[in-house]
């Protein structure tokens, strides 16, 4: 076994696990890359790579030498508006420079953004957009592009803060979100959640305490669900917050969704519990999608950049394929659109 192992040649995985450091870490040493790599660290995975006479793949480097003019796509849940209009934004971006896309939908499963990540690599695309927080941790465990200095751009907050990426300020539209409920009299605000391991979920869970902490309203835990950002979900999560209460002088007055679908699903669960919207609860979203405005009463949400934000990040990937500067983290500007399910606080008695 240990002669099969000797015989079989040394990987930027066996580096790195040698060296206890991350695959990242090694492919910045091996590129001449500093960012965030002490010289210490340098010095020390260098020694383990001549320890294990460990050598690039230069075959995989020579054939990203050669131009396909493809890029690859890959995001979580095509059955989700947020994620089509992201790629309707990128290809739109394409299309003008002369490239193609090649679309995976993960479907959030591990396995196959395993398998569309391989699938990229085999197709030798020349670039990468990823959008999802789950595939965006999942390049850190993917050799083939960390080796093959494949140039890859993140929709959303990497992990690896070396990928360039294109974002909204998560944390700041969600604060505003809630201010904007707060000017309208409301203090009893309920929250409902996306999924626990999303970090746009704790980004806007961060926004919304941190606007009621300044308004010095208390957030008790009866007031935070998770919805797990579908309309099956919100609809969940109403039924549960209507047991705390609705309306009046000591009910919730106002629910902020994660997204549109969740606040989609409170719509109707408000509905079928024969409460008003807004007269009795406001209700406001984040996306705005475009069912958001097709719902009775049109839905007021955070209004996302989404098109503009695959547009930008295909944008980026140009730039960084050609080799000239990019920022390494771009931010798009959200604003509240206004429509019927948000209202003024009105005391109506119990």
């Amino acid at each position: 076994m240990k002669n099969e192992q000797a015989l079989r040649p040394m990987t930027i995985k066996d580096v790195a696990k040698k060296a206890n450091v991350s695959i990242t870490t090694v492919s910045r040493v091996l590129n001449n890359n500093d960012y965030f790599v002490s010289e210490q660290t340098k010095q020390h995975v260098l020694g383990v790579i001549e320890e294990l006479k460990y050598r690039p793949n230069v075959l995989a480097r020579g054939l990203h030498s050669f131009s396909t003019m493809t890029v690859g796509l890959i995001i979580q849940d095509i059955t989700n508006p947020y994620y089509p209009r992201i790629v309707k934004g990128a290809e739109s971006r394409a299309q003008k420079s002369k490239y193609s896309i090649i679309l995976a939908n993960t479907q959030r499963s591990q396995e196959k953004i395993t398998q569309s990540l391989r699938i990229m690599w085999e197709k030798r695309v020349d670039g990468l957009i990823m959008v999802g927080r789950s595939i965006i941790r999942n390049v850190e465990n993917s050799a083939y592009f960390h080796e093959s200095g494949m140039k890859v751009v993140a929709v959303g907050t990497p992990e690896d803060e070396s990928i360039h990426s294109v974002q909204i300020d998560n944390v700041e539209a969600a604060r505003q979100a809630c201010k904007a409920l707060i000017s309208l009299g409301h203090k009893r605000i309920a929250m409902i959640a996306g999924t626990e391991t999303s970090i746009s979920a704790l980004e806007r869970e961060r926004g919304y305490r941190k606007a009621m902490e300044e308004a010095g309203f208390p957030v008790p835990d009866q007031y935070f669900v998770h919805g797990d950002f579908t309309a099956e979900g919100g609809r969940r999560a109403a039924d549960e917050l209507n047991k705390q209460g609705f309306g009046g002088r000591d009910g919730i007055t106002a629910v902020f969704c994660q997204n549109d679908l969740m606040a989609i699903g409170v719509l109707n669960g408000l509905k079928a519990n024969g409460i008003r919207v807004p007269e009795e609860v406001s209700v406001m979203g984040f996306d705005n999608i475009q069912a958001a405005t097709f719902v009775t009463p049109a839905l007021t949400t955070v209004a996302v950049p989404v098109a503009e934000l695959g547009e930008k990040a295909m944008e980026t990937l140009e730039s960084l394929l050609k080799n000239e500067a990019a920022p390494l983290v771009q931010y798009l500007p959200t604003h509240i659109e206004y429509r019927e399910s948000v209202g003024r606080y009105t005391d109506h008695g119990t």
